[in-house]
């Protein structure tokens, strides 16, 4: 009976360790956050973004580019254009967009935001922690 208790408590403490592991591993991936403007400009300095409702948004990625997309609702435009290595954007900033560039929903994509500049459709990718 001594045996069976040893062996019961040493299943019990590795049900806890092995669930407390679990939490944790739960809690830190929830707690990732989005690319910063920064991470994005140190990785390609050339990237072409704004940000809009507290997330960035590039253009130039081949498989969005792809897409055939329509113009929902106009939900922005670009209030500033920022200089370069300048890493503190906040909503409406963008790197190389002219300021009042229109900023469109695309009717198809939840995660693509559509921008009109100089005559141009430029599709811009929510950069998001997945």
């Amino acid at each position: 009976m001594h045996k069976t208790l040893s062996v019961f408590f040493l299943g019990m403490i590795a049900l806890i360790i092995g669930c407390s592991n679990e939490d944790d591993r739960i809690s830190t991936s929830n707690s990732e956050e989005n690319p910063t403007a920064d991470e994005i400009l140190t990785l390609d300095e050339e990237a072409d973004i704004f940000m809009f409702n507290g997330i960035i948004y590039n253009t130039n990625v081949d498989w969005v580019d792809e897409l055939t997309l329509t113009k929902g609702d106009q939900v922005g435009e670009v209030k500033e254009q920022v200089e370069k290595d300048h890493f503190e954007y906040s909503n409406g900033t963008a790197n190389k967009l002219s300021v009042g560039s229109p900023i469109f929903e695309a009717n198809e994509r939840d995660d693509i935001l559509i921008v009109e500049e100089d005559g141009e459709v430029h599709y811009y990718y929510a950069l998001v922690e997945g």
